[in-house]
């Protein structure tokens, strides 16, 4: 929804990605919009650097345009993880619905890293978890080739951006349940 009409998308700015993420939040869906729309804003800026990457040598822009249309069309999925390092090895934090996910975005103090998950084998099995609306699942990566799409800006702009659609969505499934709450006290 966030990628420019001209791409394919809707268009639409962070404001009213917002609104959506508090809808989607209030009505607790499962659905890994929130992670796709993550993704597509940073592969986005990444695509849009394109002449100064390939100035600098590295294949991030063409990596990010590669990704994107099949992305937008929801064709493949993307997962933001926080975690992992330069050289992609380690364990994740929790990924919600890295099981449904193609690629995945890791996010590390030198960048943003892309992982296409056909390079470990496909995404993770779904882990067991409280809540079965979310796929909730670790990722383990040993020596696992990546393409860096993003310096250190991106990632701080990338844990920015998670952090506004977390938040978003929490808002309106709060509001949902003190609406419930209030409602219930009142009976």
């Amino acid at each position: 929804m966030g990628v420019p009409e001209a791409l394919g998308d809707l268009g639409l700015g962070w404001v009213e990605l917002s609104v959506v993420l508090e809808e989607t939040g209030a009505h607790l869906a499962a659905t890994p919009l929130l992670q796709q729309v993550v993704a597509l804003d940073v592969l986005t800026r990444a695509a849009s650097a394109g002449a100064s990457a390939r100035r600098s040598g590295t294949h991030a822009a063409e990596t990010a345009a590669r990704w994107l249309p099949a992305l937008v069309a929801g064709e493949v999925r993307a997962e933001q993880s926080v975690g992992g390092t330069w050289t992609v090895s380690g364990r994740t934090q929790p990924a919600i619905f890295a099981s449904h996910a193609a690629i995945v975005l890791v996010n590390t103090p030198a960048g943003v890293l892309l992982v296409d998950l056909a390079d470990v084998c496909g995404p993770p099995d779904r882990e067991p978890a409280m809540d079965f609306s979310r796929a909730l699942d670790w990722l383990e990566f040993v020596s696992t080739p990546a393409v860096r799409i993003g310096d250190a800006d991106a990632a701080t702009t990338l844990l920015d951006a998670g952090a506004i659609a977390h938040s978003c969505e929490l808002l309106g499934s709060d509001a949902r349940l003190l609406d419930r709450s209030v409602a219930w006290d009142g009976r």
